[in-house]
């Protein structure tokens, strides 16, 4: 997922839509994998987190659930364990968050639906359309300043 906070950040995903042979690493607005927890396909925000030793391993946050997913050994799949402890002996439920090639093959049709051009240019047109918003609130404070301050001049 590509972050859009610049304006130079719109332009180069801007370009990348209107580029027929752009590939989905550079225009891909908003990232969707596998929910094990939910079941369903779902958005997710990879987020680094530290632990005592400093390390900071990216795991992945579900936007349905906002359960954080641990990678795996070997990095291909995040895993959430939910343990009962109303069970006797205390039984452990694991999870899985799939991303990329290992999202379950009944889900293909709906993440290529996701991750198609069409959806990524609808979800780029919002994030286009808050930021211009959030631009032309701050435009309006600043002018508001600098009337306050053009009055002090006499």
């Amino acid at each position: 997922m590509i972050r859009l906070e610049t304006v130079e950040d719109f332009e180069r995903v801007d370009k990348a839509l209107n580029n027929p042979g752009g590939k989905l690493s550079e225009y891909c607005v908003m990232n969707y994998g596998y929910c094990g927890f939910c079941r369903s396909i779902a958005v997710f925000d990879a987020v680094s987190v530290c632990d005592e030793d400093n390390v900071t391993p990216t795991v992945v946050r579900c936007c349905g659930c906002q359960n954080q997913f641990l990678p795996d050994h070997r990095g291909l799949s995040y895993h959430y364990c939910v343990e009962h402890e109303w069970d006797q002996p205390v039984k452990q439920e694991i999870f899985s968050f799939r991303i990329n090639g290992y999202i379950p093959e009944s889900q293909n049709e709906i993440v290529r639906e996701f991750f198609s051009r069409d959806n990524q240019r609808k979800l780029f047109n919002e994030k286009l359309e808050t930021r211009i918003k959030a631009f032309k609130s701050e435009q309006r404070v600043i002018s508001s300043k600098i009337r306050r301050l053009a009055k002090l001049r006499s």
